[in-house]
């Protein structure tokens, strides 16, 4: 067998691995599409062709802080949505405690 080949459950493997990571850009790719256009377009500006902040607010128009400000927000939606299910914060307030609770 030469260096650099796969047994057969080896190559199975690899390609096992190639796969899972395929679908998990798919998603990541499908979770950056449906943000919404102004910050897809930071997103997409920043991580896919390799503008920075300066060179993203030229190219549309608005401060390099206003792109800072929507990256940041991208970013946490983007996290939201890729975290777990049972690491997420719960914003539904039905487990709020009211501020009393626990007082003397």
């Amino acid at each position: 067998m030469s260096e650099g080949s796969l047994t057969a459950p080896a190559a199975e493997a690899e390609l096992s691995r190639a796969a899972i990571a395929q679908v998990d850009v798919t998603d990541q790719l499908a979770d950056v599409l449906a943000l919404p256009e102004h910050l897809r377009v930071v997103v997409a500006l920043r991580y896919y062709a390799g503008l920075d902040a300066t060179e993203i607010g030229a190219a549309l128009g608005i401060p390099a802080g206003t792109v800072r400000s929507r990256l940041h927000r991208a970013l946490e939606q983007l996290r939201d949505r890729l975290a777990p299910p049972a690491s997420r914060p719960d914003t539904s307030g039905a487990n709020a405690q009211p501020w009393t609770e626990g007082r003397a």
